[in-house]
């Protein structure tokens, strides 16, 4: 065992770990929100009485994030169980970055090291945030946010190299990586893609400790321990009516949702809680769509309570990110990161969904308003009307967006089909012309016709070249380039065979545009990618 974590230690260390989780910062974010309305939807002349309440967990001291409280919590939950013990080598997760910076300053105090297993399109700032604490990263293609089992199969070969960059992160921090029984089945969970899995199989083949994030119940007792209360706490603060209250979480392991729930199952007024997935196929940080969380343990239980009618009520809803998350995201001066800008949208669209209603009622529209909206909706804002009390929005906002800023943003083959529809254009920057049979494949797999898409390969070659080797003609070329994607229309999705070209020329364009209207992002995966997902 680490010295730090001798018998006569543990306390020490676990009373430590617990203190460091205070209250965090809850601010007005009212006016905020109708800025964004109207800058987003255009003016409107509210009926109702709406209050926006943010809650800022990036005051929390290892991730700047709501992580740190389940963090905390299962490590203290594994010392004094013996989970963790003196033959423990490492701690190991698979994580989308809060929880494992998290995980790898708070286990500073333990004395083991931390590995996390990543995402390849994880942005850079996260990584930087885990190289800062100390982690060891291993990189894998899988999506931002680990989902079991729910990502194309690689070949076996890959699988075996993937393993071998885990067991020299391992060697790194002193783990023995002598061939060990089990090492097949960790290339198994490999070739599925199935991080979560992968990180358990490491700990238990290589003598570590998986936090478990994803079905640990010391994840969401943290939250009925501390985020719950000091929510109820807060709500009371400004006497807000639980009734009229919806209180937004995005979801990412469910923990946060499951936590207020049993929290909230003591009995006595309760608010509403609305879980805010991202629409199919958006590829957020931290956050799981609607499909993806289907096989979660915190999900099943969550749905499990709710049939047997053990937790007050619960909806979830749907927000378009790349739409109404990118509009909160670009438009805040709170520094909110892209799970709270999700949820932060979703209250924005319930106020606006609200102000329907409130007009379908004065024109006694009643049931045109059941119609299309459910039944507890409608009648709290009834109830808001009748007694002249003001909707209270609470939106818990997980993390900060300083972390998130990258140069250039890689979207995946759904958001780019995504991006599209709203107006992007897609633009090939290798210097290899596309073959008619190539270029027939993107488009049927984008949904959209072969001749829009714009060939800019010599240009964006010029422009690479200048950039490394010709300074005096870098500028002359990159302002040609500029010009031809101001001509294709400003929004433009970057494509080349494996995707890092095209990663290579947006970095510059978006290094370099200063206060150019261009949003420029690159494709991950290339067209390779494209085409192996319509095989």
């Amino acid at each position: 065992m680490p010295l730090a974590v001798k018998e006569e230690k543990i306390s020490d260390i676990t009373n430590a770990l617990l203190e460091s989780i205070r209250e965090t910062p809850v601010l007005e974010l009212t006016e905020e929100a109708k800025e964004i309305i109207e800058t987003g939807y255009g003016k409107c002349d509210f009926i109702l009485n709406h209050r926006v309440i943010g809650k800022f967990e990036q005051s929390l001291p290892f991730s700047h994030s709501i992580k740190d409280r389940a963090a905390v919590y299962m490590l203290v939950n594994a010392l004094e169980s013996g989970e963790i013990n003196a033959s423990t080598k490492f701690i190991v997760e698979a994580t989308s970055g809060n929880m494992g910076i998290a995980l790898a300053k708070a286990s500073r105090q333990i004395g083991l090291p931390v590995l996390v297993i990543v995402s390849r399109r994880i942005e850079e700032g996260v990584i930087r945030e885990l190289e800062s604490a100390g982690a060891q990263i291993v990189l894998l293609n899988t999506e931002i946010c680990p989902v079991p089992g729910a990502n194309e199969s690689v070949s076996i070969e890959q699988a075996s190299f993937e393993l071998e960059k885990i067991k020299e992160a391992l060697a790194k921090v002193g783990v023995a990586i002598d061939y060990k029984e089990g090492e097949d089945e960790i290339i198994m969970a490999l070739k599925e893609n199935d991080a979560i899995k992968v990180a358990k199989l490491v700990a238990k083949v290589y003598g570590g400790f998986c936090p478990r994030q994803y079905e640990n119940p010391a994840n969401y007792l943290a939250h009925v321990a501390t985020t719950a209360p000091e929510v109820e706490h807060a709500l009371k603060a400004i006497k807000a009516d639980p009734h009229l209250t919806t209180l937004f979480l995005s979801a990412g392991t469910l923990g946060t949702a499951l936590g207020f729930l049993l929290y909230y199952s003591k009995g006595g007024s309760t608010p509403l809680i609305e879980i805010v997935f991202p629409k199919d196929g958006q590829d957020v940080p931290g956050i799981r769509t609607k499909k993806s969380v289907e096989e979660l343990p915190f999900y099943k239980e969550l749905v499990r309570l709710q049939e047997r009618k053990e937790v007050k009520q619960v909806v979830f809803s749907e927000v378009d990110y790349l739409k109404e998350g990118m509009l909160v995201y670009a438009n805040t001066g709170i520094g909110i990161g892209p799970s709270a800008s999700l949820a932060f949208a979703a209250a924005i669209t319930s106020i606006r969904e609200n102000e329907e209603i409130a007009r379908m009622l004065a024109e006694n529209k009643l049931n045109e308003a059941l119609n299309r909206y459910d039944a507890y909706r409608v009648e709290m804002v009834k109830t808001a009307l009748s007694l002249s009390e003001p909707l209270v929005y609470f939106v818990m906002m997980p993390d900060g967006k300083e972390k998130y800023k990258s140069k250039t943003r890689e979207v995946s083959v759904e958001e780019a089909r995504a991006l599209i529809k709203i107006g992007y254009s897609l633009a090939w920057v290798y210097p290899r012309e596309l073959d008619e049979k190539t270029k027939e494949a993107i488009a049927e797999r984008l949904g959209i016709d072969k001749g829009s898409i714009e060939e800019i390969g010599e240009e964006a070659l010029d422009v690479l070249s200048a950039y490394y080797y010709e300074e005096a003609t870098y500028h002359a070329k990159l302002e040609k380039l500029m010009k031809r994607l101001e001509r294709a229309g400003k929004n433009v999705i970057f494509l080349c065979p494996h995707g890092n070209t095209s990663k290579l020329v947006a970095d510059i364009i978006n290094e370099s545009k200063g206060e150019k209207d261009l949003q420029v992002c690159s494709l991950y995966g290339g067209s390779e990618g494209i085409l192996a997902g319509s095989e």
